[in-house]
């Protein structure tokens, strides 16, 4: 079997070297590398504090709702939809933000 790589951009793959078999396959292993810099940036996420949440309020909250009452006659995305914003609105109220972390992509 033939093992090709495709790409529609000179210069976006480079280096390609076509190596052993896989073992029990008749398929050959490709490496390639893709030259070029990477964009560094950085990313400041917000994260929630699950170690100090009042999980007994969230549950409160939960069973607050007329589960029976809201989702009759909603399909399977609509009730999805609406309890995962139940869900995430009792968590707002339960758990604290914690603090801004930066992520620095490579």
């Amino acid at each position: 079997m033939l093992d090709l790589l495709l790409n529609n951009k000179e210069g976006l793959v480079g280096d390609a070297v076509v190596e052993g078999h896989l073992e029990f396959s008749d398929h050959e292993t490709t490496e390639f590398s893709i030259p070029g810099e990477v964009e560094r940036g950085i990313s400041k996420t917000t994260t929630m504090d699950f170690r100090r949440a009042d999980f007994g309020l969230i549950r409160t909250l939960v069973l607050r709702v007329p589960w029976e009452r809201v989702l009759k006659g909603k399909g399977l995305q609509e009730s999805w939809a609406f309890f995962k914003k139940e869900v995430l609105k009792a968590q707002e109220q339960a758990v604290p933000l914690c603090c801004k972390m930066n992520w620095r992509g490579r």
